[in-house]
């Protein structure tokens, strides 16, 4: 029973130091850190049940006979357990720390490798997105402008006489043609979802409060 007691006794003080070495050591991983918890869990576990053999034994007589040795040992024991126990919340809350740094670490790698292509994206943007703007603002204001004149030129083609077929000459909105539609209608209704002019929405780049299309109403309704 001496050597169980002494060997255990030596354990515990080597995990005591591992423990205290663990608390100062900066260099120490999350990983590291929790297989020592665990081995002190355990450890805590066998402690546990040390005391209450130990306490057994010291309150049996026929088993322990000098009294103040078993109370020892049983003091002993209790001991051993209490400092483990108090290393191990200490040793719990340092592990947090060092995980949370490390968390924080693997996070600033993934933000640096991930920036330079996002500034990239940003600059792209603010020299793109105007520039596209002030582009399709130009061409569909020009196209508005092109659309009344041919609206108001088909309105005033001259009709067939009666039997004449029509020559065929049609000028439709210059969309409809450039993407093949014969016109902006479904079931004979004007539908703002098939019109660039009407249904594109332009926010302005420097003023959310604005848009920077559309203007006004289509010219072509």
């Amino acid at each position: 029973m001496s050597d169980n007691r002494e060997g255990r006794s030596v354990l515990s003080e080597r995990l005591e130091r591992r423990i205290a070495a663990a608390l100062s050591d900066e260099a120490v991983t999350s990983a590291a850190l929790l297989e020592l918890i665990q081995e002190t869990d355990a450890a805590l576990v066998t402690a546990d049940a040390s005391v209450e053999e130990e306490r057994e034994r010291a309150m049996d007589p026929a088993i322990s006979p000098d009294a103040k040795a078993a109370r020892q040992a049983m003091e002993d024991a209790a001991f051993a357990a209490s400092r483990l126990r108090t290393l191990q919340p200490r040793l719990r809350k340092h592990h947090e720390r060092v995980a949370c740094a490390e968390r924080k670490r693997a996070w600033v790698e993934r933000y640096d490798a991930l920036k330079p292509e996002h500034d990239a994206a940003v600059a792209e943007l603010k020299e793109v997105y105007p520039r596209i703007v002030a582009e399709l603002i130009d061409l569909l204001t020009r196209l508005r402008k092109l659309d009344a004149g041919a609206k108001a030129l088909m309105n005033a083609k001259p009709h067939p006489e009666a039997g004449e077929p029509d020559d065929g000459r049609w000028l439709p909105m210059v969309e409809c043609a450039a993407r093949g539609l014969s016109s902006m209608t479904i079931g004979g209704q004007f539908d703002m979802r098939l019109s660039l002019d009407k249904n594109l929405v332009l926010p302005d780049f420097n003023d959310a409060a604005k848009k920077a299309w559309p203007p006004h109403e289509p010219a072509w309704l």
